[in-house]
């Protein structure tokens, strides 16, 4: 892949040095907490802007916790575009097109049929008064299967609306592996979180160190998804660039 292509998450401790050293982008996660576009704004954004000047290449992630667009309290459906729409203002904000959201799914709490036809009728009105120039990107967080999130990108048909695989994801909470996930979501796919993990618990392991085969989940992804981006999403991210570098899939 080329480095224009790769990511670092700001969740690394080492994100704005990594970003500058061997020319990535970040994707920007520190609004992930929501309490950060409130009470802590400034503080936050001041922090956002400092990471910023070590790169010119961006993804943002949005705020995720409690945000359910098939909730069945409509106030809580409220809650979603709030967010989401504070989101994209403080993205736009810092010119950044790209935003990582949340799929919001609960296997135990939504029926799929339920989950499907609610995410599609919130995702319609929320794209209606959005610029044809922001794109956002639905991650698979807890969810157990793909068809879900397939459905509801499908229906919408909208470029502004894609696929964020998150292997680390897939591979600690669903029974479906991650080569799977990748072979099923590949039509609608443009992004992927890349981590690993022991199939238990979703620790956000270097690349290297966890069961999930990286070098052939990234030759497969490369393949049936060659225009998508990555990001790194580890708690410390200079291994892993160094694991792609010596594995020849970082040029």
């Amino acid at each position: 892949m080329k480095r224009k292509k790769l990511f670092i998450s700001t969740i690394a401790d080492d994100a704005p040095q990594v970003a500058k050293n061997y020319g990535l982008g970040l994707e920007l996660t520190e609004f992930c907490t929501a309490i950060n576009m409130d009470k802590n704004y400034n503080v936050t954004l001041k922090n956002v802007r400092e990471k910023m000047k070590s790169t010119q290449n961006f993804f943002f992630h949005a705020p995720f916790n409690e945000l359910y667009p098939a909730a069945i309290d409509p106030l809580a459906v409220e809650l979603v575009h709030k967010r989401l729409n504070q989101a994209t203002n403080i993205s736009s904000s810092l010119g950044v097109k790209n935003i990582v959201v949340h799929s919001g799914h609960i296997p135990q709490l939504y029926f799929n049929d339920w989950y499907i036809e609610k995410t599609i009728a919130f995702w319609k009105e929320f794209l209606a008064n959005k610029p044809l120039d922001i794109h956002y990107y639905v991650e698979n967080m807890v969810d157990i299967d793909p068809s879900p999130l397939v459905e509801v990108v499908s229906a919408i048909n909208d470029e502004r609306l894609r696929l964020c695989l998150d292997i680390g994801h897939a591979n600690s909470v669903s029974k479906i592996n991650a080569f799977d996930w990748l072979k099923q979501e590949s039509k609608y796919l443009s992004h992927f979180h890349i981590h690993n993990n022991n199939g238990e618990y979703d620790t956000h392991k270097n690349l290297a160190e966890g069961n999930i085969n990286i070098a052939n989940f990234l030759t497969e992804a490369e393949a049936l998804c060659p225009n998508a981006t990555y990001t790194i999403e580890t708690m410390h991210a200079e291994p892993s660039v160094n694991w792609l570098i010596t594995n020849k899939f970082l040029i």
